[in-house]
C-alpha cells in the first residue's frame, strides 16, 4: 500500500514532499530439486510417481517493512529549480533451492541524492545530480561446484554507491541540436565477502586468505563506472517535408564480471566499448520515412559473460553477452 502525503508550501518557493509505502511478502517453495541420483539417495522411484511424491523442500518466508522518500523542491525562478532527496527502496528475500543453505533476507537502499535542473537563454537545457547510495543485505546469487548447476542466492552484506549524472540539450542554431548525457558510479563492497562453509552458507567472519571471498572495496560487477551517450542532429525544410540527419554515440567502461575475486579472474572483465548509429530521414504531417544503420561500424561490445555451471569447472567454456552487430533498414 502507498499513502502520498500532500505538498507542503513551506515558502512560494519552496516546497516538500513526503511519501510512505509498507509491504508484506510471502514467499513459499514446496517440491522436490535435484537430479534422478539425488532422488535415489533419497530412496525415492524414479521417475517421480508424482510431483510431490520426493518432497525435498519446504521452506517459508514472511517478511514486512517500510520504504518512504523526502524531497525538498527550491524553485529558483523559472527556469532554475534545485532539490534534494531522501529515499529508501527495499527488494524482498525468499528461500534457496539447496536443502542446505538458508533463506536469504531483503536487502534495502538508503539514497541521499542533490540534484538541479535548468533552461538557459531558450536554447540550453542543463540538468545533473549526485548521489550516496548505502545498500544493505545485498543479494547476488552464484552456482558452488558439485551442485549440478543449482543457483543460490546470498546475502553479501554491505556495499555503497557514489554516482554522478547530467544530460544536457543545446539548440545550436535554428536547425542544429546538440544533446548529450553521462553518468558515473563508483559501487563497491563496503565490508568484507566470505566464502561458504561446508554446508554452502556463507561464513560469519573471515580473514585474508581462502575464506575470503573479496575484501572491502571490490568493485561490484556487471555495472560500468562510467557511460556516455551524444547525438548530433541538424534539420532543414525539403520541399513540404521537414528532413533531417543524425549521428548518435554511445559508450562504455569495461565492466567486472563477477563478485568474488577467484571467480572474476577465471571468467575476465569485459572491455569498454563503442557504437555508432546514423539516421536520415524526413516528416510531414502524419508521414515519416528513415534510412537508418545502428552499431555502424560492427562494434562486437561485450554486455557480461557467465557460465552455465560453477564458474571454477565451466570458466573454459563461458559466454558471453554481446551487443546487437550492425543493424539497418528503412522505416
Amino acid at each position: 500500500q502507498t499513502c502520498a502525503l500532500p505538498i507542503y508550501e513551506i515558502a512560494p518557493d519552496l516546497t516538500l514532499t513526503i511519501g510512505a509505502r509498507g509491504f508484506i511478502a510471502n514467499v513459499n517453495t514446496d517440491g522436490f530439486i535435484g537430479v534422478p541420483r539425488s532422488a535415489l539417495l533419497a530412496g525415492c522411484t524414479v521417475p517421480l510417481l508424482a510431483p510431490d511424491a520426493c518432497g525435498n523442500l519446504d521452506r517459508h518466508v514472511h517478511e514486512s517493512g517500510e520504504t518512504h522518500r523526502l524531497n525538498l523542491n527550491w524553485q529558483l525562478d523559472k527556469d532554475r529549480m534545485v532539490y534534494a532527496t531522501y529515499s529508501t527502496g527495499f527488494r524482498p528475500g525468499g528461500p534457496n533451492n539447496q536443502p542446505t543453505v538458508r533463506p536469504y533476507g531483503a536487502d534495502t537502499l538508503d539514497n541521499f541524492e542533490v540534484g538541479f535542473k535548468t533552461s538557459w537563454f531558450d536554447r540550453l537545457r542543463f540538468n545533473g545530480a549526485v548521489y550516496f547510495e548505502q545498500w544493505n543485505g545485498l543479494q547476488y546469487r552464484l552456482v558452488s561446484p558439485g551442485n549440478n548447476g543449482q543457483i543460490g542466492t546470498y546475502n553479501a552484506g554491505q556495499a555503497h554507491v557514489f554516482g554522478a549524472e547530467s544530460d544536457a540539450q543545446w539548440l545550436v542554431t535554428q536547425h542544429l541540436t546538440l544533446s548529450a548525457s553521462a553518468a558515473y558510479n563508483d559501487a563497491r563492497l563496503s565490508r568484507d565477502l566470505c566464502n561458504l562453509d561446508s554446508t554452502l552458507n556463507p561464513l560469519t567472519a573471515c580473514a585474508p586468505g581462502p575464506a575470503m571471498a573479496a575484501p572491502k572495496g571490490t568493485r561490484l560487477p556487471s555495472q560500468p563506472p562510467f557511460k556516455f551517450t551524444g547525438t548530433a542532429r541538424y534539420e532543414l525544410p525539403v520541399g513540404r517535408w521537414q528532413g533531417y540527419i543524425q549521428a548518435g554515440l554511445q559508450y562504455q567502461s569495461g565492466t567486472r564480471s563477477y563478485l568474488s575475486i577467484v571467480e572474476d579472474q577465471l571468467l575476465g572483465d569485459t572491455p569498454a566499448f563503442a557504437t555508432v548509429d546514423f539516421s536520415l530521414g524526413a516528416r510531414y504531417r502524419t508521414s515519416s520515412v528513415e534510412v537508418f544503420v545502428q552499431n555502424a561500424f560492427d562494434t562486437r561490445g561485450q554486455l557480461s559473460r557467465n557460465t552455465f555451471c560453477a564458474i571454477k569447472i565451466c570458466s573454459n567454456s563461458s559466454r558471453i553477452y554481446p551487443i546487437r552487430p550492425q543493424f539497418f533498414g528503412v522505416r
